[in-house]
């Protein structure tokens, strides 16, 4: 429509609108504060991360001394470690000589005249084991007056 002759101009369509510049601008905007937030976020905000790389260093350096402390009390005992590898040595020697296979020998005796006897003492407990649960069975069902009878025999 037509007001005293004058025609409203329409707007250009958005394909023929040129906004490069506009974008390029708001994309370099965006870079330089993102930038700007990272570098906020980690230097000015945080002045006791420099604390702590210094504190960091001072426990380094002091890690660092009581190792070489370390290192050097552990040369001082070198002749008494030399003293307890050959002991060591002459232990292990005995070990795998005649006296050592003699004690394996009768260790491997020992143990087959003691199966039996564990095997019956599995045995015993087993049973008693089970007699035990039968007498919490019977309590717990009510079979008797409450009380544990005594196990003890006259």
């Amino acid at each position: 429509m037509a007001w005293f002759g004058k025609r409203k101009q329409e707007a250009p369509p958005v394909e023929k609108m040129h906004l490069r510049g506009l974008f390029f601008l708001s994309s370099v905007v965006l870079v330089v504060l993102t930038y700007w937030m990272l570098f906020d976020e980690a230097r000015p905000r945080r002045p006791w991360k420099f604390y702590q790389i210094e504190f960091n260093r001072l426990e380094y350096r002091m890690v660092q001394d009581e190792l070489k402390a370390a290192e050097q009390e552990l040369a001082g005992r070198d002749a008494e470690t030399r003293a307890l590898e050959a002991d060591l040595k002459k232990a292990e020697a005995v070990a795998e000589g005649p006296e050592g296979k003699k004690l394996q020998e009768r260790k491997a005796a020992l143990e087959r005249a003691l199966a039996p006897v564990s095997e019956q003492v599995a045995f015993t407990k087993a049973s008693l084991d089970e007699a035990n649960y039968t007498v919490e069975k019977a309590l717990f069902d009510g079979g008797g007056t409450g009380k544990r009878p005594s196990t003890r025999r006259p």
